[in-house]
């Protein structure tokens, strides 16, 4: 790396940017190619924390945009994502549950003035060896 001297914390990254982002994804690439098998208790976990929030928001209908996507963006990693105006959770217990299941939860406003709730779920497969 040739990174030279700066007082500025960002031209690091700037510099080096993308020979990060190349060797992460060539991480990713080798770590994918390996065959895998499902971790029944880690998607069992994922799709009941899904069924929880789906019933938590039922009376939404369809102001609420739901996705359920295991297996992405990696085979071994999965997400829950709800978008909406405003997210209201009647039973605060029943949602605390939900969420411990997941491994990170992020809340983020959206740019057309929505709002999202998105659950990631690590280890729903594991390289065999």
């Amino acid at each position: 790396m040739n990174a030279r001297p700066t007082n500025d914390k960002n031209d690091f990254f700037d510099e080096n940017g993308d020979e990060t982002i190349k060797a992460l994804e060539e991480m990713i690439a080798a770590y994918e190619a390996h065959p895998a098998i499902i971790c029944p208790t880690k998607l069992q976990q994922m799709e009941l924390c899904y069924a929880i929030l789906k019933k938590l928001v039922a009376d939404y209908g369809d102001e609420v945009e739901v996705e359920y996507k295991p297996h992405e963006p990696f085979q071994s990693m999965g997400y829950i994502s709800f978008k909406s105006d405003s997210l209201e959770f009647s039973d605060t217990k029943l949602l605390s549950k939900a969420i411990a299941m997941a491994d990170n939860v992020e809340m983020s406003p959206l740019l057309n003035n929505r709002i999202e709730l998105a659950l990631s779920f690590d280890g729903l497969t594991k390289p065999l060896k």
